[in-house]
């Protein structure tokens, strides 16, 4: 069975977003520390950037930034039914990076608890 990356990794691909943003692994970096503790998103930028700086060997402010970007190219899409199916509901605007993360955390990492 594929996991949430690789099912993530298709979606966006389909969307016609290239492999190059940084932003994707930083997503993917964000739901493995939010899939063991949900609370860290409460502190995005005081607690979940740091570590996923030290992880990736770079700044806060890149973390910050390529996550940014990467939304930005996904809300840019012709198509906002991935995001729209993710947030459950129809987005009149392009999330900020703790609600998108949130709506991934809750869309694939919740989710799939179902089918363990």
């Amino acid at each position: 069975m594929k996991n949430y990356r690789q099912l993530i990794h298709e979606d966006i691909r389909n969307l016609g977003i290239a492999d190059n943003f940084l932003g994707e692994e930083c997503l993917y970096l964000a739901l493995d520390i939010l899939k063991d503790n949900p609370m860290r998103l409460c502190c995005i930028s005081k607690s979940m950037y740091f570590d996923m700086a030290d992880a990736m060997d770079t700044t806060t402010i890149c973390i910050e930034r390529n996550l940014r970007t990467f939304i930005a190219k996904l809300w840019k899409t012709d198509n906002h039914r991935y995001l729209d199916k993710i947030a459950g509901r129809h987005l009149v605007s392009k999330p900020t990076n703790k609600a998108f993360l949130d709506m991934m955390r809750l869309y694939w990492c919740e989710g799939d608890e179902d089918e363990e």
